[in-house]
C-alpha cells in the first residue's frame, strides 16, 4: 500500500475508533464494537506494511513521518491481535456491579464511591469487590498479554521492551537509571510527610495504609469548599478567556459533563477529528481531583484543536504522546500554583493545602517511576510466574502503601505509557518556568500568553519532547525542577 493512501486510511481509522471509544467510555452504549472497526481496517493491521516501512527507513535514512506511522503501525497490529480481549474487557467494566452489603455499586462507579468513603471498613469492602472483579479478568488479560509479547518475537526482537524502545526512539535503560535515582532522592522526606499524613489525617501508621486508605487520603475532602463542581466550568473559563484563548476553540472541542450510571470515572480526551471535534468527558463529584482531571484533559484538548490542519495525519495524531501529555499537566499543575490558588481558587492561605497536594504530587512521580521500573520487568524475559508479587513488591516499596498482587496487569498501561507522562512531567515543569519568564507568576491571566501557547499548540505532535524543550529552555528534562518545588512546599 502507497504511503499516502496508509496515511488516509489510518486517519480514517482514527476516526473510527475514538468515535466508538468515546461512547463506550462515556457510557452512551453498553456495547463496545473495537473488534468490528479493526476487522475493517484490517488492510492496515499487517506485517507486510510495517516490514515495507522498515525497508523504506533502511534504504532511504529514517524519516520522521515515516517513522511515526510504523510505530502506530506497531501499535495498531498489536490491538488487532488483541481486539476482542478488548472488547469483552471493556464490556465487563462497562456491565459488572459490586453487592457491597446489600447495596448494588456499578463496577465503574466504584473509584468515585472509594474516593468519598469516610468509612474505612467499607472502603475495604469495596476495594475487595473490585479485585474480585479484577482477578475474574486477569486471565483474559494474561492472554492479551502473551499475545503482544509474541509480537517482538515476530519483527526479531529479543522481547518486548527493546521493541518498544526501538520504535519509540525512547531509551529505556537510560531512562530507568533516572527513574530509581528519584526513588532514592526522594525516599526519605516522602516517608517523613507520608507518615505525617496519615497519622494526622486518617489515624493510621504509614505500615497499615493500604490503597483505599490513600485513595481517600488524596481525596482531599478537607478543601471541598475551593473546589465546588458548580463552579469548575466558570473558574476554569475565567483563567483560559484571560489569556485570550476560547475553551471551546469556536467549537472545536465539546464538553460531555453529563451523569450516566455506565460512564466512566475517569475523566478523557477523544480526539476524533484532530484539530476539528475534539470531546472532552467528565463525570464532575466536586473537589481537587474533579478541577484537576478536568483541567489536563482540558490541557490535551486545547492542544488538539489548536493544531494546524494542513500538516499531516502523523503530526496530528501520532509522535511522542509525552508532548500532549506534557500540556495537560501544564494546566493541571495549575492546581499546584499559589497565585492560582488565590486568584481562581479564592484560597486566601494555601500553605496546608500546598503541603497535602505536593505530596500527592510526589506519591504519583514515585508511583509511576515503580510502575515503568516493574513494566521493564514484565515486558523483559522475567517469568510470568513471579510478576505479580513483584508488581506488589516494586509498588509497595515506592509509595510505602500495601500494593496487592491482584492488580499486576490491571495497573498496566499498553507500550510503557507511563514513560510517556514522566517525561511530560518534566517537560511541562520546563514550560511552566518558560512562562513565568516570558509573563510573570501570573502567566495564566495574562492576555499574552495566549498566543504563545497556540504557537506551541501548532506544532501538534510533529516534534518529540526533546525537540519541544530547545523551544522553551536550554535545560535537559530530568526531575530537578520537580523534586525543587516539591521540596519548596514541604519546607513551607
Amino acid at each position: 500500500m502507497e504511503m499516502d493512501k496508509v496515511s488516509r486510511r489510518a486517519e480514517s481509522f482514527f476516526h473510527a475508533i475514538s468515535e466508538e471509544y468515546y461512547l463506550s467510555s462515556s457510557g452512551l452504549k453498553e456495547e463496545s464494537n473495537l473488534s468490528e472497526i479493526y476487522d475493517e481496517y484490517q488492510d492496515l493491521c499487517s506485517k507486510d506494511i510495517i516490514n515495507s516501512l522498515i525497508e523504506q527507513n533502511s534504504a532511504n535514512g529514517a524519516d520522521r513521518q515515516r517513522s511515526q506511522m510504523l510505530e502506530f503501525l506497531h501499535s495498531l497490529y498489536q490491538g488487532f491481535l488483541t481486539r476482542k480481549g478488548s472488547d469483552e474487557l471493556l464490556r465487563l467494566e462497562a456491565t459488572s456491579t459490586l453487592n457491597i452489603a446489600g447495596e448494588v455499586i456499578p463496577y465503574r462507579q466504584a473509584p468515585v464511591i472509594l474516593k468519598n468513603e469516610s468509612n474505612r471498613e467499607k472502603r475495604k469492602l469495596i476495594q475487595e469487590a473490585v479485585h474480585e472483579i479484577v482477578e475474574r479478568d486477569n486471565p483474559k488479560r494474561l492472554e492479551m498479554l502473551q499475545t503482544v509479547h509474541r509480537t517482538a518475537d515476530e519483527f526479531g526482537y529479543e522481547n518486548y521492551s527493546e521493541l518498544v524502545e526501538d520504535v519509540s526512539g525512547i531509551n529505556l535503560t537510560d531512562f530507568l537509571v533516572l527513574c530509581e535515582e528519584f526513588l532514592s532522592k526522594t525516599e526519605d522526606m516522602y516517608t517523613d510527610v507520608a507518615t505525617w499524613a496519615f497519622r494526622k489525617h486518617l489515624n493510621i501508621s504509614l505500615e497499615e495504609a493500604t490503597t483505599y486508605d490513600s485513595t481517600y487520603l488524596f481525596r482531599m475532602t478537607e478543601f471541598d469548599d475551593y473546589f465546588p463542581a458548580a463552579d469548575l466550568l466558570p473558574r476554569v473559563d475565567k483563567f483560559i478567556s484571560s489569556m485570550g484563548l476560547d475553551m471551546k476553540v469556536g467549537g472545536n472541542i465539546t464538553f460531555d459533563t453529563e451523569s450516566r450510571p455506565l460512564k466512566s470515572s475517569r475523566a478523557f480526551c477523544a480526539p476524533i477529528s484532530v484539530p476539528d471535534r475534539i470531546m472532552l468527558v467528565i463525570m464532575p463529584q466536586g473537589g481537587l481531583s474533579d478541577y484537576q482531571s478536568f483541567m489536563h484533559e482540558l490541557g490535551h484538548a486545547m492542544h488538539y484543536a489548536h493544531t494546524d490542519h494542513t500538516l499531516p495525519m502523523e503530526f496530528r495524531y501520532l509522535g511522542d504522546n509525552s508532548v500532549t501529555e506534557s500540556f495537560a499537566m501544564l494546566f493541571d499543575h495549575l492546581t499546584l500554583n499559589a497565585n492560582w490558588l488565590k486568584k481562581i481558587a479564592e484560597m486566601t492561605d494555601p500553605k496546608n493545602y500546598l503541603l497535602m497536594a505536593n505530596l500527592l504530587e510526589l506519591y504519583m512521580l514515585r508511583r509511576y517511576c515503580a510502575k515503568f521500573i516493574y513494566e521493564k520487568e514484565l515486558h523483559g524475559n522475567t517469568d510470568i510466574a513471579d510478576i505479580p508479587d513483584a508488581y506488589s513488591s516494586i509498588l509497595t516499596e515506592a509509595t510505602k502503601i500495601d500494593c496487592k498482587p491482584v492488580n499486576y496487569l490491571n495497573d498496566v498501561d499498553s507500550e510503557f505509557y507511563c514513560v510517556r507522562y514522566l517525561r511530560a512531567w518534566m517537560l511541562q515543569s520546563l514550560h511552566n518556568s518558560y512562562l513565568i519568564e516570558e509573563f510573570g507568576e501570573d502567566w495564566f491571566l495574562n492576555p499574552e500568553t495566549g498566543g504563545k501557547l497556540k504557537e506551541l499548540w501548532h506544532y501538534g505532535q510533529k516534534l518529540n519532547a526533546e525537540e519541544m524543550v530547545k523551544i522553551v529552555s536550554t535545560e535537559k528534562m530530568n526531575f530537578n525542577n520537580l523534586i525543587g518545588s516539591i521540596k519548596e512546599a514541604f519546607n513551607g
